[in-house]
C-alpha cells in the first residue's frame, strides 16, 4: 500500500447492492482501513456529500439524465478533493458530452480486478 493512501474515505454509488459491495470488496482488498459509504442514486450520494468530504467517489452508472447530471455536478462542486469516477457501458451521446465536461474519469464496463485500483493510484 502506498504511504500517501491510507486512511481515505470513499463513496460508492450505484443502483445495485451487490455491485457496490463488489466494488468495495475489491478495494478493501488492497485497503482494508479506508471507510466507505454507499448510495443508492445520485440523490442519496448528494445527502451524504454534504455531510463529509470524500477522497474518491466511485459512480456506476447511476445517470441517466440532465437532472443526475446537475446532481452529480453539485457534488463534484462541494467535494473538491474527492478524485471521481464513472463507470459506464452505454449512455446516450449527449450525457456522456456532458459527463467529459465534469472531467470524470471514466471506467469502461466490464470492470475487471485492477480497473478500480490503478484509479485511485493513478
Amino acid at each position: 500500500m502506498s504511504e500517501g493512501l491510507q486512511s481515505k474515505n470513499i463513496m460508492i454509488v450505484g443502483k445495485s447492492m451487490v455491485a457496490r459491495m463488489m466494488i468495495q470488496d475489491g478495494i478493501m482488498s488492497h485497503y482494508p482501513d479506508w471507510e466507505f459509504i454507499q448510495a443508492a442514486s445520485i440523490e442519496k450520494a448528494a445527502d451524504s456529500c454534504w455531510e463529509m468530504q470524500f477522497d474518491f467517489i466511485i459512480i456506476d452508472s447511476v445517470i441517466s439524465n440532465n437532472t443526475d447530471l446537475d446532481t452529480l455536478s453539485n457534488i463534484l462542486k462541494k467535494q473538491k478533493r474527492a478524485k471521481a469516477a464513472i463507470m459506464v457501458k452505454q449512455l446516450p451521446n449527449e450525457l456522456m458530452l456532458k459527463i467529459n465536461q465534469l472531467k470524470l474519469f471514466m471506467l469502461d464496463k466490464p470492470i475487471y480486478g485492477d480497473d478500480l485500483i490503478n484509479f485511485i493510484e493513478s
